[in-house]
């Protein structure tokens, strides 16, 4: 049987899941931020007062959060920005992540009624993930460091 533990995510967390992060989650990072995985994975950790640690059968699997509005977006202090970083292997356990993801982002929403974030186009794991979570994706792509993005949000 399957055990899952999610609890507060540390700095600890993220040193641990870095190594075995998804490819894909570093390149985005990258083009979205121009950030490594190891310093836009901190800014979300320090920028979050949400922040999760999913651990599956005792290892650690997936760090999410949400992140506060800033910069020009503090004006819209009810939008957060969810974000989330797993292991490859996560996608061994489809429905199990997809029935505590929804539970999460129902929490995240009571804290930010605005969720929006940004995907990667060709991120189509994270794409299926998002729709079935109930987040909207945006048709069109922006571009963002000249690389193309979904917009993704939910309003609660």
């Amino acid at each position: 049987m399957t055990t899952i533990r999610i609890e507060d995510a540390t700095y600890e967390n993220t040193k641990e899941i870095v190594p075995f992060i998804k490819a894909k989650d570093i390149e985005e990072t990258f083009n979205f931020s121009g950030l490594s995985m190891e310093e836009g994975f901190e800014l979300c950790i320090q920028n979050s007062p949400f922040k999760k640690a999913v651990f599956i059968d005792d290892e650690l699997m997936a760090v999410f959060g949400v992140g506060e509005g800033h910069g020009e977006e503090i004006r819209f202090k009810y939008m957060g920005h969810p974000w989330m970083v797993t292991k490859l292997k996560i996608k061994d356990f489809p429905k199990t992540i997809v029935k505590y993801s929804k539970q999460y982002v129902r929490l995240m929403s009571k804290e930010f009624p605005l969720l929006l974030n940004y995907v990667g186009i060709d991120n189509d794991i994270s794409i299926r993930w998002l729709k079935r979570c109930g987040f909207i994706i945006d048709k069109d792509s922006t571009i963002v460091n000249g690389n193309k993005f979904f917009k993704f949000t939910m309003e609660g």
